[in-house]
């Protein structure tokens, strides 16, 4: 069933088109009309594991006997319920669900609730590697992003058991991988793949420049696995050793070797002897110019990952993203607070953060966390089922039956969760800081701990309730020193005793729940939807072209190719929350007249408020790129797993610059790191002050003169006479109204604007109303068109997709684009192929669809 962006899930999104359609394409199940009908699927589920433990959880409060044990917090709460947790969930307000549960929780659907996984590094052989590939596509099929690391598979030039007599190298592999990624989602959701390496392997050369192209492994991330020996060597510029197997500790040269040769040194063990430096210059020269690849301090992960101390759950690799180090076969489920919903007063004067609130919501916010885990165990159990009621052979079904049953038992014993956040920026923005400013970073910090506090007490009080995580074990967290005194085993649980002594106790006492529970995501699409900054990132702009990926299939118009031969959408979008500090701020301004700020305010005024605003010198090509990285550091401080981050750069940039940003962080005990310089790649954000031909005239809309000129026009649908009225603008399409009265009216006038969503169209001093007669769908597709065609859509675009409507509207759909396709300039090329040959050198003449091929015209 298509689904088709109603007037209601227009107004739900304040007119935002680009968040309607991300919302009803990638999460709306079918029949769900707005986000609130999610939002209700999503809190009957949760509210039905809340309601499993109910009554043991209160038999044993009854009982007293571990009342007194639990956080002050939990010994006053009130009990979960579906209304409680939908008020969580309402208006993308506090609790925001990710990715995989809104668009599959309470649904049918076959398919997990976690956003990624990482599996299990490929064996060092043919078989081994084919089996990786297998699992790979298993995982996409069922809505995952995955990870996994190569640093197992041997060097190039090595010898092999096999009739290739010696293999082609680690590197060569990434193709496959690669191409698995894009091919299972050619026809929906694109599939996401992290390809991680340690910096010890011999062909790491060859991972650094493998992007470099701009074509090969376009399906996948890369990021090296670099450790504190090489780090401490490109400082020193020192040489170094690469050796396979890669784990192998470093050791002393002995006789002369040369540099990056491969050398035997024992049986199946190889190395290469290299410029630390050299190599280190490389990655930044990649990285700078192409974007990739992202690096990740892997001491710094083991060392910071109250994980790591079990080699049960030890990072191997991270997900697609890096926020996530996971070990072999597990998985989490993501879920972001919305950190801008917890200023009071936002954008005045009497703005401050509620710390109380933040507590509060940050604790059920944990609970829900932990419920999410129960929900996820029985879609991977649906998942089980329906593989092994295929009709396929054991043989064939058992690897994937593997797979999903060790992935379960991850789930399981582990009870990872990542709770994350979301609107940062918007946050200090709210609170008139700037986001890099001092008082701004010390708020980040205040806030942090506050949400951490909360979910450790959260975690210890639900081990109390609930039991906690298989093989916790106090001894490997914290030792007795010979001072008596107690040690974390790593920094996280070091910083754990410092930060939070109370919870420690508390936790050696009673265990805890999960794991690892907090992670920073990226959240495009929730910002999206929540209309807020994205997860921990500064803004970007306040006001920019965003693009939209457009799946292989998608009967949606297209705009933009990159340089691999993705199609992308583009919209222009003025950011939400900057429109509503110029609507509270707009008398000291001093901006000309009041002005609809979505339509009509002139790129001029919107850079003058933008300069008195608090994000002015705070968005991401601004910003101080070491302060940035000393944020990263206060964030991961109060995060037990890993932080998506990217620290935008101008082009201006250098490869010294670069550099000094990947130390700054290495030093500053940061987990990864990734840059993005602007014109690297073909960025989702797009500055629009840049001139693009993309099929866009006009980045922001124009601004609309009191009155323009205007052709109205007779056409019929379904019986049905109306009037088409087309406001030109420069000659050019720039707005269209229907209008159904019998009024008698055609050829040209002017159309003016009386009042907000009030037009007329005047024609020899008489004036028709042209807003009142037209029904819900009709303004729900005319103000869609009128934004395209004032965003400067070419129009032959807009033209193609009416066309292409079915259902009940499709007469009144081609009966508009017979009206707008008169303005298409004759000779302009269509996407359309031919109806009779079949070919795709079609052009538009005199209204019509030509030929060049074969001579067929249609008209319609």
């Amino acid at each position: 069933m298509s689904k088709t962006i109603n007037k209601e899930l227009i107004d739900y999104f304040k007119g935002d088109e680009l968040a309607a359609g991300v919302w009803l394409g990638k999460y709306a199940y079918e029949g769900e009309k707005t986000p609130e009908d999610m939002h209700k699927r999503m809190a009957k589920e949760f509210a039905r594991i809340e309601d499993k433990y109910k009554k043991e959880e209160f038999k044993l409060l009854l009982q007293k006997k571990i009342e007194k044990d639990l956080s002050i917090y939990a010994q006053n709460r009130k009990p979960l319920n579906e209304n409680s947790i939908y008020e969580l969930f309402k208006d993308f307000k506090y609790v925001i669900p990710q990715g995989s549960i809104m668009s599959t929780l309470g649904t049918p659907i076959i398919a997990s609730l976690s956003n990624c996984w990482v599996e299990a590094s490929p064996l060092d052989s043919y078989s081994g590697i084919m089996h990786t590939d297998a699992d790979l596509a298993f995982y996409y099929k069922r809505r995952g992003g995955v990870g996994t690391d190569l640093s197992n598979l041997r060097p190039k030039g090595t010898s092999t058991n096999n009739t290739a007599k010696s293999s082609t190298g680690m590197a060569s592999f990434m193709h496959r991988f690669s191409n698995t990624t894009r091919e299972v989602a050619m026809n929906g959701r694109r599939g996401a793949l992290m390809l991680s390496c340690s910096m010890n392997h011999p062909d790491i050369m060859d991972f650094i420049k493998i992007k470099r192209d701009g074509t090969s492994v376009t399906g996948a991330n890369i990021s090296i696995r670099l450790n504190n020996e090489f780090m401490k060597a490109v400082e020193n510029d020192e040489d170094y050793i690469l050796r396979f197997p890669c784990d192998i500790p470093n050791f002393k040269l002995e006789g002369n070797f040369e540099y990056n040769k491969l050398y035997t040194a024992s049986e199946n063990v190889y190395i290469k002897k290299i410029r630390a430096k050299e190599y280190w210059d490389e990655i930044v020269h990649s990285a700078k110019n192409f974007a990739e690849p992202g690096l990740l301090y892997w001491d710094n992960v083991l060392n910071y990952d109250p994980a790591a101390v079990y080699d049960k759950y030890k990072p191997i690799s991270t997900n697609p993203c890096g926020e996530q180090a996971l070990n072999a076969n597990d998985s989490c489920r993501l879920m972001a607070l919305n950190l801008f919903s917890f200023v009071d007063n936002p954008f005045t004067a009497e703005a401050t953060i509620n710390l109380e609130k933040l507590y509060k919501y940050s604790y059920e916010f944990a609970r829900l966390g932990d419920d999410l885990i129960d929900l996820e165990l029985e879609y991977i159990q649906r998942i089980i089922d329906k593989i092994n009621a295929d009709p396929e052979p054991e043989h064939i079904k058992r690897p994937e039956l593997e797979l999903w049953e060790k992935s379960y038992a991850n789930t399981k014993a582990g009870r990872r969760i990542g709770l994350g956040i979301t609107a940062l920026a918007d946050m200090l923005a709210a609170l008139g800081l700037g986001y890099d400013s001092e008082e701004g970073m010390k708020v980040i910090d205040r806030a942090m701990k506050t949400a951490m506090e909360a979910q450790l007490d959260c975690t210890i009080d639900l081990s109390i309730l609930r039991g906690s995580f298989e093989g916790y074990d106090k001894n490997k967290e914290f030792i007795w020193n010979t001072q008596g005194d107690i040690e974390g085993t790593n920094k996280f649980y070091q910083t754990l005793l410092e930060e939070f002594p109370e919870q420690v106790s508390r936790m050696m006492n009673y265990a805890r729940r999960n794991v690892s529970w907090s992670t920073i995501a990226p959240t495009g699409s929730v910002s999206l939807l929540t209309q807020t900054t994205s997860g921990c990132e500064p803004l970007f702009m306040p006001f920019y072209m965003r693009r939209k990926k457009v799946n292989p299939g998608e009967d949606i118009r297209v705009d933009f190719v990159d340089e691999i031969g993705d199609s992308w959408q583009e919209f222009p979008v003025l950011h939400e929350k900057f429109k509503d500090w110029i609507n509270i701020n707009f008398d000291r301004l001093g901006l000309s007249g009041q002005q609809n700020i979505e339509d009509e305010m002139l790129r001029e005024d919107l850079q003058k408020a933008f300069e008195k605003s608090p994000w002015y010198k705070s968005t991401a090509n601004d910003i101080d790129w070491i302060k940035r990285n000393e944020i990263q550091a206060i964030l991961q401080k109060y995060t037990t797993n890993a932080i998506s981050s990217t620290i935008n750069l101008p082009s201006t940039v250098t490869e010294q610059e670069v550099s000094d940003i990947y130390m700054s962080g290495w030093k500053m005990g940061l987990k990864g790191q990734t840059v993005y310089v602007d014109g690297s790649r073909s960025g989702v954000l797009v500055d629009s002050s840049k001139p693009k031909a993309t099929g866009f005239e006009y980045v922001d809309a124009v601004k609309r003169p009191r009155e323009l000129e205007a052709e109205a026009h007779h056409s019929t649908s379904s019986g049905t006479s109306y009037k088409v009225i087309v406001g030109l603008l420069d000659g050019k399409p720039y707005e269209i109204f229907i209008d159904e009265s019998e009024e008698k009216y055609s050829g040209a006038g002017i159309v003016f604007k009386k009042a907000k969503g009030h037009y007329y169209f005047k024609q020899n001093d008489v004036s028709y109303d042209i807003t009142s007669n037209m029904t819900d769908e009709q303004e729900a597709i005319t103000r869609l068109v009128s934004g395209m065609l004032r965003h400067g859509s070419n129009i032959k675009y807009v033209v193609e997709q009416l066309n292409k409507v079915d259902g009940e509207l499709f007469s009144f759909t081609k009966s508009l684009a017979r009206v707008l396709k008169k303005y298409i300039p004759d000779g302009e090329v269509s996407t359309m192929t031919c109806e009779d040959c079949g070919g795709n050198n079609v052009v538009f003449e005199e209204g019509c669809n030509k030929c060049l091929d074969c001579g067929h015209s249609a008209c319609s």
